[in-house]
């Protein structure tokens, strides 16, 4: 059954009730509404379908009904009812922008399929959408890349240059010299501008990533440790839940987990929990990272996988940890999802398939089980 709403428009209760009894025994949900304004009270996003009976058309203008669909931003199919409907009125109307003409009295089993046809070109029309920003959000990934590189591998030699230099004047002056800290803060940032780099050669590489097997659990358990060492004044508990079997998983996934790792700890101001979860089913493996942080808020979240995109403040992010797991995800052929509640933490989705060899390593860690984590390394 369809979530969204389907509105019945007719002003005949009859007819409305005809209607709606011909879509419950098709399986779909209908609200009943005299008016199309009654109908659209709430939220028109929500939607999914109308079936506007001849009454609701002014036969001196049948467009203005389809009109003002289009003017409340209603992007869903209209089936229009007409009794005795010709040819001529259901190509008249369709050109309006109708997807189908209904003829009445109603025939249930028509009647369905063709709300059937009109859902499914919807279902379509959605996706193919979705499509379309996601190629254009490709698109431009690509050109950034390119702009990258060459940036990139431009800064590259100098930066590490100017490093040595000012490690060598750092080497050369008394340690109570006066240019001390003021060459410490040098280097501090020629340090972050040397990662910031090695993130943009690492995100314009199209090279092949790491696809050696190993332990999924151990990439996790290792990554997951990375993040939390040395932390300070705040504790980080890690849970895994793997299958007894062990899955196995590309080498290159311990920079995915590594990534995903540090925004959940970065997340957690106060501290909280981390959660790695993985299952096997149907010739795929599903990977499930969550943690109990701030949340991302759902205006930034379409943005979150743009690159140099980032919430956090200066000097504690590039915005590239997120696109370069995206891309990492897809060259392995899976997918990267992110759902997320203000005040009830981030979980990230993987889905990748299934590796030929899973195997069963050897474990010091029981499944479920959590270490805390403050300024220290787990043993």
């Amino acid at each position: 059954m369809d979530p969204r709403r389907i509105l019945v428009v007719a002003s005949d209760p009859a007819e409305r009730s005809s209607l709606v009894a011909a879509l419950a025994a098709a399986g779909h949900l209908a609200v009943p509404c005299s008016t199309l304004a009654h109908g659209i009270e709430g939220d028109a996003g929500s939607i999914g379908l109308v079936v506007l009976d001849q009454s609701a058309l002014d036969p001196a203008n049948r467009s203005c009904v389809l009109d003002e669909l289009r003017a409340l931003e209603i992007d869903a199919p209209c089936l229009v009812t007409l009794h005795d409907a010709s040819v001529a009125d259901a190509v008249d109307i369709m050109r309006l922008g109708a997807f189908a003409v209904v003829s009445l009295p109603v025939d249930g089993e028509r009647f369905a399929f063709q709300v059937d046809q009109a859902l499914r070109d919807r279902e379509l029309r959605e996706k193919n959408a979705a499509l379309e920003k996601r190629i254009e959000a490709q698109e431009r990934l690509a050109m950034i890349g390119k702009l990258a590189a060459g940036v990139a591998h431009e800064l590259n030699n100098p930066l590490d240059g100017v490093l040595r230099f000012v490690n060598l004047a750092i080497d050369g002056l008394p340690k109570d010299a006066q240019q001390i800290p003021y060459l410490f803060e040098a280097r501090r940032g020629l340090r972050r501008m040397a990662d910031i780099v090695h993130d943009l050669l690492q995100f314009s590489r199209n090279a092949s990533v790491d696809s050696v097997n190993e332990d999924a659990e151990r990439l996790a358990r290792d990554a997951v440790a990375q993040a939390v060492a040395g932390l300070q004044h705040k504790h980080v508990d890690a849970k895994f839940a793997f299958p007894p079997v062990g899955v196995a998983l590309p080498r290159a996934m311990f920079q995915v987990f590594a990534n995903v790792a540090k925004n959940a700890v970065d997340a957690m101001p106060q501290g909280g929990t981390i959660s790695v979860r993985a299952r096997i089913a149907s010739g795929r493996v599903t990977i499930e990272l969550s943690d109990t942080g701030t949340g991302i808020p759902e205006e930034i979240r379409e943005r979150i996988f743009e690159p140099f995109f980032t919430t956090k403040e200066v000097g504690k992010g590039t915005g590239l940890g997120l696109p370069i797991c995206q891309r990492i995800v897809e060259r392995l052929g899976g997918t990267l999802t992110i759902e997320s509640e203000i005040g009830r933490g981030s979980k990230v989705l993987i889905d990748l398939p299934a590796r030929t060899a899973p195997f069963a390593a050897a474990r010091d860690h029981g499944n479920e089980r959590s270490y805390k984590a403050a300024g220290t390394m787990p043993e």
